[in-house]
This record gives C-alpha cells, structure tokens and sequence, in this order.
C-alpha cells in the first residue's frame, strides 16, 4: 500500500531537503544539498522545466541522456530551490 498523497496545502507549502553525492567515472565526487519546493510539486515543477524547452523546439527531441540535454544548474531554474555546494 502506499502512504497518502499530501493535500494541496501540503503540497504549497512544504518542502524538502536532498543530500546528492553523484561520483563520476573517474572517482570524483561532489557533495550539495538542495532545498526544494515539497516532493510531489517538486516533480511537477521539474517535469515542466524538462519537457517545455524540448516542445518549444529550444532543445532537440529523442533519445538522449539528462545529463546530455540539461546542466547540473538546470533544477536551480524552479522556483523554490537552492543548491548549497559542499566541499
């Protein structure tokens, strides 16, 4: 069974925070946190921002990976998020 989805007033107000330690294939890490909009409207938010530059033509349809159509600065675009950098 799945838990609940939040209310609307739930969703309009509140928020998360995520701790991303993406690791590239030379070994590398990187460590920020991001302070987002509340999860369900985050993927909302986020979905939006994806599809809309594809449907308008200022990026290119088909099979591509995230990280070859979007830079790691795209998500800072939603309203509402907030990337702290970790060293």
């Amino acid at each position: 069974m799945f838990p609940a989805v939040p209310n609307l007033k739930a969703r309009s107000s509140g928020n998360a925070t995520i701790l991303a330690e993406p690791k590239n294939g030379s070994g590398r890490t990187v460590r920020a946190i991001l302070h987002t909009p509340e999860g369900y409207r985050l993927t909302m938010l986020t979905a939006v921002t994806i599809v809309e530059p594809v449907l308008t033509g200022q990026r290119r349809a088909g099979f591509i990976t995230p990280e070859g159509l979007f830079d790691p600065d795209t998500i800072l675009q939603i309203e509402g998020v907030s990337r702290e950098d970790l060293l």
